[in-house]
């Protein structure tokens, strides 16, 4: 299977070597994406930290979402973050992808990743109002984040281990 198809294509199935492969290759893609984006920042003097921070999973997606919150808490545009919540989008499209065709070889259905990201979800978003309350305080921008990358960190671990060691479906 090729990567293109392997990463972008949420149809089929997919064992858990290639499974493995994918998420492999996932984080490849984000590393050389974040080191193209350090070189294009210095060499254009960009400022891309909410880029990078839209390709890093766990951190990168709790800052982006409460900066996202904080927009929308504050009524105001945030034009600057509609790159970064896309770059997060194709991330996250890829890892569902790669979840989904896993799922399926395993004989589930895809409610253990709706579950997950609707979870995960709600916990950034909680998460963001919470830092957005501490600001005034010494802890507000760091504390909510920690805990919000701890709580994915363990939810997105559990699944995706588990995606990893159940059997295939096919050769049962």
């Amino acid at each position: 299977m090729n990567f293109a198809k392997l990463l972008l294509d949420p149809r089929g199935v997919i064992g858990r070597q290639a499974f493995a492969d994918g998420l492999l290759a996932l984080a490849a893609i984000i590393a050389l994406a974040l080191v193209t984006l350090g070189v294009l920042a210095q060499a254009l003097s960009w400022s891309v930290g909410d880029l990078a921070m839209a390709l890093t999973p766990l951190l990168g997606t709790s800052l982006l979402v409460t900066k996202i919150v904080a927009a929308n808490i504050e009524n105001r545009a945030a034009p600057d973050l509609i790159a970064p919540a896309l770059l997060m989008g194709a991330r996250l499209y890829v890892l569902a992808c790669l979840c989904l065709k896993r799922l399926r070889d395993a004989g589930r259905g895809p409610s253990g990743l709706i579950i997950a990201g609707a979870m995960s979800l709600g916990f950034h978003v909680l998460m963001g109002q919470w830092a957005q309350t501490l600001l005034t305080s010494e802890m507000g921008e760091l504390f909510p984040p920690l805990i919000d990358v701890t709580f994915n960190l363990l939810l997105w671990g559990v699944f995706l281990l588990s995606l990893l060691v159940n059997r295939s479906r096919r050769n049962a």
